[in-house]
């Protein structure tokens, strides 16, 4: 039997899974305080997480299905105060994963004190992979299709890839984090420079691989407004 899936069978299964904006904090949000036990509340959202990977990995004929995460982790950069009790259950509780920071992950929003961060403890404990600022990671999805990833952490601009893989088989993706909205659809007083056309490189970006290729580039976006996993 071959180990290659067919291109129609693989089609059918996720290649990837995305998150943003985990949150990850001791105290709940107001609109979740009525939860007993917050700790226990984000446990359930990442065993749902957990066991979705685990079923997919076991019933698709792909190699993996990774997870990746397009920022905020942590609701603040240091974790918890004077405490090592919320990175002692990411630890225990986050699948590992590949992701970009986040500004809430990043003192003072500066990536290069990143190894300040509780996220930096993450990725020394090897439960997160970073993905580089303005990098692309290659993942195999089977033998000969690709999963292209282009990333872009909070505080870096989207580029025009300078290589793009447009001639070997499998999916382009961009990941990065920053505010992004259409007309009509933001928070009151939302900078222009945020509306989605008005943004350097995106729109020619996505253009230019819709154009060369077949499947085209699936861009996430974690914006600075969204929610904790629980929210």
């Amino acid at each position: 039997m071959s180990l290659v899936p067919a291109t129609s069978e693989v089609e059918h299964f996720p290649v990837a899974l995305f998150i943003a904006d985990i949150h990850l904090s001791l105290r709940p949000p107001v609109w979740r305080s009525a939860e007993p036990d917050w700790l226990e509340a984000m446990s359930r959202y990442l065993s749902e997480l957990r066991k979705l990977q685990h079923n997919l990995k076991s019933h698709s004929p792909i190699y993996n299905v990774p997870i990746f995460c397009a920022g905020d982790i942590f609701d603040k950069w240091f974790g918890a105060h004077q405490s090592s009790e919320l990175i002692n259950f990411a630890l225990n509780e986050i699948p590992k994963m590949y992701a970009i920071p986040g500004q809430h992950d990043l003192p003072l929003h500066r990536y290069e004190d990143i190894k300040k961060s509780a996220f930096w403890t993450l990725v020394e404990a090897n439960k997160i992979k970073l993905l580089h600022p303005n990098s692309i990671s290659t993942f195999f999805y089977n033998e000969v299709d690709k999963l292209f990833v282009y990333s872009f952490p909070f505080g870096f601009d989207i580029e025009k890839p300078e290589k793009i893989h447009a001639n070997n088989p499998g999916l382009n993706i961009c990941i990065a984090h920053q505010y992004v909205h259409m007309p009509g659809h933001s928070y009151e007083g939302a900078p222009s420079s945020s509306l989605i056309q008005n943004i350097k490189n995106l729109c020619s970006t996505i253009l230019l691989f819709l154009v060369i290729t077949i499947k085209g580039l699936i861009v996430l976006l974690a914006t600075q407004k969204s929610g904790t996993v629980g929210r």
